[in-house]
C-alpha cells in the first residue's frame, strides 16, 4: 500500500470512525459468502470430479471477496456496491484495486476467466446463448481453481490487513471482521446452507486466517 493512499485512509477513519465500522461488518459478509463458496466448490469438485457447478463456485468465491475489499477501498461508497453487476464489480476492481496497485492484475484475470466459464455453464449448457463460445475451464484444469483463488483471497487480505494497520487505534476492521463472523452471523450461514462437512471446511479456513474469534 503507498504511504499517501495510508495517511488519506487513516483521516479518512479518523473523521468518521462509525462508517468504517459499518463497511467492516459489510465486508465481513461478503468474506463469509466467499468462503462459502470457495469451500463448497471445491468439496464438489473433489466428490464428483465434475467442473460445471464448482466453476460457478469458484467464480463467486472471487466476485464477493473483490466486494469486500471494496467496502475497505477509502474511494468507494458503500452504495456503489449495492446491487452490484458483474461488469461494473470488474471496473471498480480494476480501477480502485489494480490500478492503485492495492491487488495485482492475476485477480482481475481470473475473475475475468471464471465469468467467462460461469457464462459458459449458465447459458451454453443451459440453452440461452448459441454460436461459438470457447468453453475456457475443462474438467482437467479444475484441480488449480482452489489454489489460484486461494492465492488471490490472501492478496485481498493482505490489502484488508494492511488497512486494519493503518486505522490502528481507531477501527481494527480485521477484528471487527472476525467478530462479526464468529459471534453474530456465521453459524446461522452454516446451519441453513452448509453440510457438516462443508461447515467443517469454512471453519478450518477461517481460523487458520484468523477471520473468526
Amino acid at each position: 500500500m503507498k504511504q499517501s493512499y495510508g495517511d488519506a485512509l487513516r483521516a479518512d477513519a479518523k473523521r468518521a470512525p462509525e462508517a468504517w465500522e459499518a463497511r467492516s461488518r459489510w465486508a465481513a459478509r461478503r468474506i463469509l459468502t466467499a468462503v462459502c463458496f470457495r469451500e463448497t466448490a471445491e468439496s464438489a469438485f473433489q466428490k464428483a470430479g465434475s467442473i460445471l457447478l464448482p466453476t460457478i463456485g469458484f467464480y463467486y468465491a472471487l466476485f464477493h471477496m473483490g466486494t469486500a475489499a471494496l467496502y475497505l477501498e477509502r474511494c468507494t461508497s458503500p452504495d456503489d456496491l449495492r446491487r452490484l453487476r458483474h461488469s461494473r464489480l470488474r471496473n471498480l476492481i480494476e480501477a480502485r484495486l489494480v490500478q492503485t496497485g492495492n491487488l495485482p492484475e492475476s485477480y482481475l484475470s481470473l475473475l475475468e476467466r471464471l465469468q467467462v466459464a460461469r457464462e459458459y455453464a449458465n447459458y451454453v449448457l443451459g440453452g440461452k446463448m448459441t454460436g461459438d463460445f470457447d468453453e475456457p475451464i475443462h474438467r482437467d484444469s479444475g484441480d488449480d481453481l482452489y489454489d489460484r483463488t486461494g492465492a488471490e483471497f490472501e492478496h485481498t487480505l493482505t490489502f484488508i490487513r494492511a488497512v486494519s494497520t493503518e486505522f490502528r487505534g481507531i477501527v481494527d476492521p480485521i477484528e471487527r471482521i472476525a467478530v462479526t463472523i464468529g459471534d453474530d452471523i456465521g453459524d446461522d450461514v452454516y446451519s441453513m446452507y452448509l453440510s457438516p462437512d462443508d461447515e467443517q471446511r469454512v471453519t478450518d479456513y477461517l481460523i487458520a486466517t484468523r477471520l473468526t474469534t
